[in-house]
């Protein structure tokens, strides 16, 4: 028992790492807020086989995150800690499997060092800490490739089926593509060698596991299922770039040197030492070639290959008072960044989050029920649709959104600002919200209230701060009628 300890406290350290003050942002747009407002609807719809993004079929994902995340918010409440759990859990998750991987593969003493140098990347820190998809996805390829090295073949088809749950067919193409070349690369790709009876088992239990939910929407959508899912989200990917997300071929290179750092400083070393498993090498090669040809380039696709970098990196560090050094240095300037960026960088960035405290605001009204909500032509926030749990109706025609603001109801209306002070004259009556990044409209016949010690008055203008985080929302007077 006495051999496991250092890896025990290593891992609690890892955990206060990645889970400290994880709850205190609001959700972050764009990604993690839909991830939230996806969920949450789920929730409150009870619809667990068809996703809904402001009432709407949304099929840019497969479900499994958002399943968790909806459980986590059924189970523990309404909240960002809710749908960060999963994320954390897959990342606490892959850090363990780094450690029975490099077990596998080295001795003892690389294994430990590769926990130490995954757990302190980055970009594994920062969406460990956030709701994304990428954490599930990095954590079933790694229990893949695990279950690869000690031939449970079982293991390695369920994990399979899993990771094409959390993010598609990348589940199935990297970790069979990479097992593939390295039994070819091995000489050991013979036919005769194949035990066809099992294959079809596990081939069986991946199809049980990843077919029954993609069978079951194609059967309610049909057609629009297969375009989204396959042709927009998938395939699209490769060949066009979705929502100006572009970037030139060195992009992931950039990307490993900030999200690996400091370890990507040392990666070289594996190369120039020519050290490590040729299976930790094609894993990393297939991830990085598959998505650095990529039209739409994310930082966190290219997650999955930290595991075998961090697997490599740690066979081939320097020993003596040079490596203990190069570690400990390491591992401070990582602390330092994080706890930097948690209480200095977060706690500025909410000034630029908008969502929360407004829908906070709104939340308190006594007539909250009665009031609909109206989208203009700009942007639909999904960090608004996941705190005002309420559906938001999609406008495009100046003459709805005069006839909604001039109308009885009590309604608002999110649009941009340049939107707002072109047609304001079109407006019958109407109070004005603005902040950064668009404007918020509602009808005369009811007023938004400031929060108490946030509001001041002056006789010509009214003004209310809506919330502080140094952005201030103005009502002003309605104009003569």
């Amino acid at each position: 028992m006495r051999r496991f300890w250092p890896l025990f406290l290593l891992l609690f350290l890892v955990f206060m790492l990645f889970a400290y003050k994880m709850w205190v942002p609001s959700v972050y747009e764009e990604d993690e807020a839909t991830i939230a407002a996806v969920a949450g609807e789920m929730v409150q719809d009870g619809d667990f086989i068809t996703m809904h993004y402001n009432h709407q079929p949304w099929f840019h994902k497969p479900p499994l995150y958002v399943w968790l995340a909806a459980l986590c918010l059924k189970l523990f409440g309404w909240s960002e800690f809710s749908v960060r759990l999963p994320s954390l859990l897959f990342g606490l998750g892959t850090v363990f499997l780094i450690y029975r991987l490099g077990k596998a593969l080295f001795e003892d003493e690389s294994a430990l060092r590769a926990v130490l140098l995954g757990s302190t990347s980055l970009l594994l820190i920062i969406l460990s800490r956030t709701g994304f998809v990428d954490t599930p996805l990095v954590f079933f390829i790694t229990l893949a490739f695990y279950a690869y090295c000690r031939n449970w073949s079982p293991l390695f088809f369920i994990s399979c089926a899993l990771a094409v749950l959390s993010k598609g067919l990348l589940g199935i193409v990297i970790p069979f593509s990479v097992i593939f070349l390295h039994l070819a690369i091995n000489r050991k790709l013979k036919l005769s060698s194949i035990n066809w009876l099992l294959l079809i088992v596990n081939c069986s239990l991946l199809i049980a596991i990843a077919a029954p939910w993609w069978i079951a929407e194609y059967q309610l959508h049909g057609a629009l299922f297969i375009e989204k899912m396959f042709g927009k989200f998938t395939w699209a990917i490769y060949t066009t770039t979705l929502q100006e997300h572009s970037g030139p071929l060195y992009f992931y290179l950039v990307v490993i040197l900030v999200g690996f750092f400091p370890w990507s400083l040392f990666f070289p070393l594996a190369a120039w030492k020519r050290k490590g498993n040729s299976l930790l090498w094609l894993w990393f090669s297939v991830v990085f070639l598959l998505f650095t040809f990529a039209q739409t380039k994310i930082p966190g696709y290219i997650l999955p290959l930290f595991p075998p970098m961090a697997l490599l990196t740690a066979q081939a560090w320097p020993q003596g008072r040079l490596g203990k050094w190069g570690l400990g240095i390491g591992v401070g300037l990582v602390l330092v960044l994080i706890l930097a960026a948690v209480e200095i960088l977060v706690p500025v960035g909410e000034a630029y989050k908008p969502a929360k405290p407004l829908a906070e605001n709104i939340l308190k009204e006594p007539a909250f029920n009665e009031i609909k909500f109206y989208n203009y032509k700009t942007w639909l926030r999904g960090g608004l649709l996941f705190y005002l749990k309420k559906e938001i109706t999609l406008v495009s025609e100046e003459t709805e959104v005069a006839r909604i603001m001039g109308s009885d109801e009590k309604s608002i209306c999110f649009m941009d600002p340049r939107d707002f002070y072109r047609i304001q004259s079109k407006l019958p009556k109407w109070i004005r919200v603005g902040g950064k990044g668009f404007e918020l409209l509602y009808a005369q016949n009811f007023k938004l209230s400031a929060s108490p010690g946030q509001g001041s008055a002056s006789p010509s203008l009214p003004i209310h701060q809506v919330y502080q985080h140094g952005l201030r929302f103005l009502s002003a007077d309605p104009p003569a009628q």
